[in-house]
């Protein structure tokens, strides 16, 4: 079947079920392991806590049309085989009223044996009635569209591609390979309808739909919306932004890499500081950590850091205790590491594409004091390169406007200015130039040594106060080198600004340069620490400079 014909039918067929308000979402689903596509049977999708559950006829890629109400929707695809979670993808994604916004779903790999989190079985009845009635739809859905060729026309400027792999397919069916329809399960829970075709690599792009903003909060009901509405108005955006981004770095995405390995030095003096403090001074080569092994008996020797940990979770040093200040150490590190801001310069000239230039780094201390550290002149800092952006009415001239930003990539050595901030936050907060001050100022290796001298066991103490305070400076000092080098081997070698997203405040659609400001900003983006991509969460806002 012609896919181009089964979009515009499926389109027709269902204008009648769908509310003014609606917003669609198109998933373009494939997989990172090559293997999976053909392993995968099963699909769960989870919009805002409400599942979807879609049986396979062909192996992926393949894409899903979806339909729910409009504004920020928090989104989750995972790919199961016989009940085993093979892939998983989470993101936000901003669902435009009137609109259809199309978004590439790539399945991280989920080791085989890990639960789908407890996704309710699929009714065999519900299944085979809709296998039943696959055919009969798919027919209908094709003779809708031959009865209107007018609405072909719009789907072509809107929609549909000529080089697409294959569209939306029939309401309810899911299907691979070349787009055809294929077998629906269960009804989708928050209004979905759509099927998944098959995906050549072709490109999508967004349909236009009614006008009006994205502030309805009316849950849908019904299929992926069509309407008679005039076509998408889309106008080139030039002009200079300064763009505000935030983003948030999954813990599972940083892991393993450079990020967890700065995470876990620090973790260490939580987890088991007295093992810690004394770990690092033998890497450290510390002499008086063996000239205290070769003169304690067994007996106290074992319990060492036992009576370390005593001391660090029960003594008060500057009226803190130090466990507590260990804490804050690795919730802080923690902060400046996973969420984070970048501010950027978003050049848009008339007659070339663009640059998007990363300028300064934020951070936040744990009292919501911000931290600007702006990039240094001479480091080296990849900017984005052939951006462009487009200003689009989804409903016509009436409509909210709606900004598009092209793919594009930066990369910058992140972990020196992590770790500038961190040394910041030390001063301000607890007037200490770096971590190994702060380690030392917070421990008080002079107290902890004095009272794991005075510790026994029968009539042998401990002593030697003079190696134990020793051994702790050593320690910590080793502790605190570790940390900075962990941070600051942190090198972005790619973000991936696949997509943004935003609305337009003040654009015209005779004067799109008129815009002022992007608001409510969504980045599709993944970031690579050296081990590949992997997905991330950030959102921005963006102000025109003056004159541009």
């Amino acid at each position: 079947m012609n896919t181009r014909r089964l979009a515009c039918g499926f389109l027709v067929l269902c204008a009648c079920t769908r509310k003014s308000d609606d917003a669609g979402i198109v998933l373009n689903i494939d997989t990172e392991v090559s293997a999976d596509r053909t392993v995968i049977n099963h699909i769960t999708i989870t919009v805002d806590g409400k599942r979807q559950e879609w049986s396979l006829t062909r192996a992926l890629p393949g894409s899903l049309g979806i339909v729910t109400s409009p504004g920020m929707r928090s989104v989750t695809v995972e790919g199961l085989s016989s009940g085993v979670l093979r892939g998983r993808w989470t993101g936000s994604i901003l669902a435009i009223k009137g609109s259809v916004v199309v978004q590439d779903v790539h399945l991280a790999y989920v080791a085989p044996g890990v639960p789908d989190g407890g996704a309710p079985s699929i009714d065999s009845s519900v299944a085979e009635a809709a296998r039943a009635d696959a055919p009969s739809m798919e027919s209908g859905i094709a003779e809708a569209a031959r009865a209107d060729g007018a609405r072909d026309s719009a789907l072509e400027a809107g929609m549909d591609r000529p080089d697409s792999g294959g569209e939306v397919g029939g309401t309810g069916g899911i299907s691979g390979g070349g787009g055809t329809s294929g077998t629906g399960t269960l009804p989708p829970v928050d209004g979905g309808s759509g099927g998944l075709g098959g995906n050549d690599g072709g490109s999508r792009e967004t349909a236009g739909r009614d006008g009006g903003d994205a502030s309805s909060p009316d849950e849908s009901d019904g299929p992926l919306p069509s309407s008679d509405t005039a076509p998408a108005v889309t106008m080139p955006l030039t002009g200079a932004f300064a763009v505000s981004s935030d983003f948030d770095i999954a813990a599972t995405a940083a892991a393993p890499g450079p990020i967890n390995d700065a995470l876990a030095v620090v973790h260490r003096f939580v987890d088991d500081p007295g093992a810690a403090i004394l770990d690092f001074a033998d890497q450290a080569g510390n002499p008086s950590l063996s000239a205290l092994r070769a003169v304690l008996p067994d007996a106290l020797e074992s319990r060492l850091t036992g009576w370390m940990d005593s001391y660090i979770k029960t003594a008060t040093v500057n009226g803190v205790t130090p466990y507590d200040r260990l804490v804050w150490l690795d919730d802080t590190v923690r902060a400046l590491l996973l969420y984070w801001g970048l501010e950027s310069r978003l050049a848009l000239p008339l007659s070339a594409p663009g640059t998007h230039s990363p300028m300064t780094l934020r951070f936040a201390s744990l009292s919501g004091t911000s931290y600007s550290i702006p990039f240094d002149p001479t480091a080296q800092v990849t900017s984005g390169t052939g951006v462009t952006a487009s200003v689009s009415w989804p409903g016509g001239s009436p409509g909210s406007p709606i900004v598009t930003i092209s793919d594009h990539v930066m990369a910058f050595a992140f972990g020196r200015y992590a770790l500038q901030a961190l040394d910041e936050i030390m001063l301000a907060e607890y007037g200490v130039p770096d971590t190994a001050a702060y380690l030392s100022s917070s421990i008080g290796c002079s107290g902890m040594a004095a009272y794991v001298a005075s510790q026994c066991v029968s009539i042998i103490c401990v002593g030697h106060a003079t190696e134990l305070n020793d051994i702790c400076e050593s320690g910590l000092a080793e502790g605190a080198r570790q940390i900075e080098q962990q941070i600051t081997a942190i090198d972005f070698k790619a973000i991936h600004f696949q997509q943004g997203s935003a609305t337009a405040i003040g654009a015209q659609v005779t004067s799109p340069q008129s815009t002022t400001a992007l608001r409510d900003g969504i980045w599709s983006v993944t970031v690579d620490f050296g081990n590949g991509p992997d997905p991330a969460n950030a959102t921005f806002t963006a102000s025109a400079e003056a004159g541009s």
